[in-house]
């Protein structure tokens, strides 16, 4: 199992754990690191992940002289509402949880967000990552979860993003497969983990006032034009990393319209985006409707837009909406819908 120490201002800080089989762990890694009169924890899951997990959970929680309460929440991210978190808090109260009582969150995505929401509002949380549940992913949720680490390699770390391709197209450390390929995969994890809490740690709130390469804002890249798909098809046809990895065709093209990304960086970057997986079919959506709703994105600052481009893989700017035209916009987009369709025969690299 490897930890990634996460630290904040102010001297606080948390470790993530990851590893396989860690789950069975729960309880023993919980009682280390909650108050020792933690009593009681809430977990809070959805109905997929917890006929998958819960048992095992609740019963490491239970070997660990924990009293568990649980409670499902809707699946995907239009349950990322007020009325789930107020559901979320109401469950809390019902189930009598004190200050220094706990909630866990058995699952990605949404039920993290949520979870962490309510506990922050009510009390405060632990989060745990065992690589093992991967194996029960859908392919779909696997792609979206791919697209996402290789975003933060495209923004930030060149040698992270290699990494990543390399195995999602069995090459380097991945080809032995087995026990070697678990390894890697926990290795990137941990890596992917590791970046994130640089970039969080040193940019904690994602002060609106910072541009440069190493601000939050860079984990935006993809974003900008996912959140508008998302939007755009009421939260039913991407998961959300499905609609991140439109998202990062689109703004690479972008940048390389603009002259900043290099055509043979753009094509890496295809590549890599078709080796995570199929995207759904999104050319029969309008550009020029997706451009117009991304001025509604929810990282917009004083009603202007800030696009995260790529100067190369590695490295990120940001760049005022009013520096890109928007017949530039619009023809990215149109690219990036149709390239889609055709990602998965792209990667020409790995097949020689």
């Amino acid at each position: 199992m490897l930890s990634v120490p996460v630290r904040l201002g102010g001297g606080r800080a948390y470790r993530v754990e990851i590893g396989a089989g860690v789950l069975s762990r729960l309880g023993e890694v919980a009682r280390a690191r909650l108050p020792r009169g933690t009593h009681k924890v809430a977990l809070i899951s959805n109905r997929r992940v917890y006929g998958l997990y819960g048992g095992r959970a609740l019963s490491s929680l239970s070997a660990a002289d924990f009293e568990v309460v649980h409670w499902l929440m809707g699946e995907g991210e239009r349950f990322k509402t007020l009325r789930t978190a107020e559901r979320a808090l109401g469950f809390l109260s019902e189930a009598g949880l004190e200050r220094g009582d706990a909630v866990v969150a058995l699952g990605g995505g949404v039920v993290g967000d949520l979870a962490g929401f309510a506990a922050a509002v009510y009390l405060r949380g632990v989060a745990l990552v065992d690589t093992a549940t991967l194996g029960t992913l859908p392919r779909r949720e696997l792609t979206a979860g791919w697209c996402e680490a290789l975003k933060q390699g495209a923004v930030g770390d060149l040698r992270l993003f290699e990494r990543t391709r390399k195995f999602l197209a069995g090459t380097g450390a991945a080809r032995a497969g087995g026990d070697a390929r678990e390894r890697e995969l926990v290795g990137i994890i941990a890596a992917q983990c590791a970046f994130k809490a640089r970039i969080v740690a040193g940019d904690e709130r994602e002060d609106v006032g910072r541009e440069d390469a190493l601000s939050r804002r860079i984990l935006n890249f993809g974003h900008t034009v996912g959140h508008a798909l998302e939007a755009l098809t009421d939260y039913r046809r991407f998961r959300h990393g499905e609609a991140v990895g439109y998202g990062m065709l689109a703004a690479a093209e972008i940048s390389h319209r603009l002259g900043m990304l290099d055509a043979s960086e753009l094509e890496s970057l295809c590549e890599a985006v078709a080796l995570a997986g199929r995207l759904p079919e999104a050319a029969d959506l309008d550009a020029e409707t997706i451009r117009r709703a991304v001025r509604k994105d929810k990282k917009a600052v004083g009603g202007r837009v800030r696009w995260v481009l790529l100067e190369r893989l590695g490295r990120a700017r940001v760049v005022e909406e009013g520096e890109i035209p928007a017949r530039v916009v619009h023809a990215s987009i149109r690219a990036a819908l149709g390239a889609g369709r055709t990602l998965p025969n792209v990667s020409r690299r790995d097949a020689k």
